[in-house]
């Protein structure tokens, strides 16, 4: 009996002590989890203000007709420019030292994604995820000049290799050059693309390698110029099984602003700095073809009856540039290349070279503030050879006229490059003259 006492005294004794550390563990205010998580989300999401209004483009056309105006022609090096500043500088990349790789710039953390492992993200935080974050999060990503925004180079748009700033008509430190000042935001401010040489072969029969175009070209060529078109378009197919005269958009690949007559990295490239002829032929005149001129980088239109030299190719043919798709905005339209990945505005009037690039550093437009004046590189992505007329399908753009690039022309600094959108030719011209442009980001 005594026993059987003792022991419901136990029990009792025991269920009262649990109650009372369950009342005591329990905290006298509950947060609720969902809450919490809520206001962190909106938080992450909140967007800052624009500290600063962007100036205003004018998008009216001058409808009249325009005669081109340039200075003459400055005399030219004939020497190639061995005399280059480039102690840190990779002459086979043609790239900025200071230009970190895909690798080291890659992020895929998502700041807005971090949440507790067993509470699941609503469908509302996904819908709020825009296309915009998830293109920052899975692709190269430097910072502008001026640290303001997130730059992407175009997917597989080859480097232009300038590395090198300049003002009106000479070389100036990048470090000059900020935001507001003039010529600010021009190519050298802007990281490249990365790519690779590999030269093969011994003299005279030597290769080159490029690893982002993929193609093999010949290092040494023909010292014998071609006495046509047809002539140099038979040589090449005759070298061997998939060797042909390489196309305009492939040539081009070869230029390297960084240097002049010609401009390309002799290292990785033959030293002739004549005429190239390329098999892109005429688009409504095939007895025409585009070269290039080697000596200045100038793409020109000739006869195919004229002399050249030939630069052979093998490899799938490279084309950078694809399907271009426009938003439904009509005011402030945004047409994106499927292929680059580069989206580009409608085109702007005529201004002089500080007012275009100022005016792309500066633009709201289409609800993105991140857009700069293209490269040469940039803006032959969106040309098309093969047109009759015309020379682009970007829609929204008078196409009678040459578009300004950030890009110097080397052998002349007080210059830079143009490419026409009524035929697909470029051309340099003086940073005062007035010109149309349109922005990339």
């Amino acid at each position: 009996m005594k026993k059987l006492i003792l022991v419901s005294f136990m029990i009792v004794m025991s269920v009262s002590c649990s109650s009372s550390k369950s009342n005591n563990d329990e905290p006298d205010n509950l947060s609720d989890p969902d809450i919490s998580a809520d206001q962190d989300i909106e938080e992450s999401d909140e967007v800052q203000p624009d500290e600063t209004e962007a100036d205003t483009v004018s998008d009216e056309f001058i409808d009249e007709d325009i005669a081109v105006t340039t200075d003459e022609q400055s005399d030219l090096d004939n020497e190639i420019h061995d005399d280059v500043e480039n102690e840190d500088i990779e002459p086979d990349t043609g790239n900025d030292p200071d230009t970190v790789t895909e690798d080291d710039d890659l992020d895929l953390y998502d700041a807005d994604s971090e949440t507790d492992n067993d509470e699941p993200v609503s469908d509302e935080t996904d819908d709020e995820s825009t296309d915009e974050d998830q293109d920052e999060d899975i692709s190269t990503c430097l910072n502008s000049p001026d640290g303001t925004f997130c730059v992407k180079t175009g997917n597989r748009v080859p480097p232009t290799g300038q590395i090198k700033c300049y003002d009106a008509a000479a070389e100036v430190p990048c470090s000059s050059l900020t935001a507001g000042t003039p010529y600010f935001g021009q190519d050298a401010q802007y990281a490249d693309n990365i790519r690779t040489f590999t030269v093969s072969g011994t003299i005279p029969d030597r290769t080159v390698y490029d690893s982002l175009t993929e193609l093999t070209w010949q290092f040494d060529i023909s010292s014998t110029e071609f006495s046509s078109w047809s002539a140099a378009k038979t040589f090449c197919e005759g070298i061997g099984p998939e060797w042909r005269l390489p196309a305009i958009k492939e040539i081009t690949t070869t230029f390297n602003f960084n240097f002049s007559v010609p401009v390309c990295d002799t290292e990785n490239c033959p030293s002739n700095a004549a005429n190239f002829w390329t098999s892109t032929e005429l688009a409504g005149d095939t007895s025409k073809a585009w070269s290039v001129y080697m000596y200045t980088g100038d793409i020109n239109q000739r006869s195919k009856s004229e002399t050249g030299y030939a630069r052979c190719v093998k490899g799938n043919i490279f084309e950078p540039g694809g399907t271009i798709v426009t938003d439904s905005d009509t005011s402030e339209p945004v047409a994106t290349d499927l292929s680059t990945e580069l989206s580009w505005t409608k085109g702007f009037s005529f201004v002089d070279l500080p007012t275009a690039l100022n005016n792309c550093e500066t633009l709201n437009y289409g609800g993105h503030t991140d857009w700069r004046l293209p490269n040469i590189n940039e803006l032959l992505t969106v040309i098309d050879y093969s047109i009759s007329g015309s020379a682009t399908n970007l829609p929204d753009v008078n196409k009678n006229f040459s578009y300004w690039t950030s890009t110097t022309a080397p052998t002349n600094l007080n210059s830079v490059f143009t490419v026409s959108f009524s035929s697909g030719y470029s051309s340099r011209a003086t940073k005062t003259n007035s010109w149309v442009y349109l922005c990339v980001r």
